[in-house]
């Protein structure tokens, strides 16, 4: 009796076979001398096959069910500005292969629209599942500064209100320094205050340049 393979993956089949009788009669299911099975679990199939004088006997194989390996998709960050990048990464498996062609575990990556990454990750048994991640691409973001750039003092403050419409993102920050060069936003030792922001999480270091990028 065989089972080809004797190990799966979870969704996977396997041949089981017997050999020997004329008739078989399998436990807990199966029929003929030969079935394909998906077993949801490991599992044990007996078999009893009889010849044609009528004389039987009995005959085991296990098969070994291995689950998915639980695949991850991440982007940090998630958001950025046009011109900026992000690092992609995977976990979970032993080997990755990304719907782009590379092989490694993670990569740096600069998309210039909305993108999503698809990755197939495979474990040590030879199983392997998929994730996706999504980076969004600020691509028109605009910025006003309240007061003007010239206006601010030294140790002032400035509130910045930035939308990016394509992205359905909207930020209302306050931009807080000891040392403000009049004319421009030169900042030193910057504090960002996040006040709000819609509908994404972004490192606040990542927003501070891009905003300041797009406010100079």
């Amino acid at each position: 009796m065989t089972s080809t393979p004797a190990s799966i993956c979870s969704g996977e089949g396997t041949v089981i076979s017997a050999s020997g009788g004329a008739t078989y009669s399998w436990s807990p299911s199966g029929s003929g001398s030969s079935f394909t099975a998906t077993p949801f679990s490991t599992t044990t199939y007996s078999v009893t096959g009889t010849d044609a004088v009528g004389c039987s006997g009995t005959a085991t194989v296990s098969v070994t069910v291995n689950p998915l390996p639980a695949i991850t998709a991440t982007a940090s960050p998630t958001a950025i500005c046009i011109g900026f990048s992000t690092t992609i990464s995977a976990g979970g498996g032993t080997n990755y292969l990304w719907d782009g062609g590379q092989t490694t575990a993670s990569f740096t990556d600069s998309p210039v629209v909305n993108t999503t990454y698809s990755v197939t990750g495979t474990d040590a048994n030879n199983c392997s599942n998929t994730a996706i991640v999504m980076v969004t691409v600020m691509t028109d973001l605009s910025v006003s500064v309240a007061p003007a750039a010239a206006d601010i003092c030294e140790g002032g403050s400035a509130t910045l209100i930035a939308s990016s419409p394509g992205s359905g993102v909207d930020i209302l920050a306050r931009l807080v320094s000891p040392k403000l060069a009049v004319g421009k936003l030169h900042v030193e030792e910057p504090v960002l205050e996040v006040i709000g922001l819609r509908p994404l999480v972004i490192e606040k270091e990542l927003l501070l340049r891009c905003l300041l990028e797009d406010a100079v």
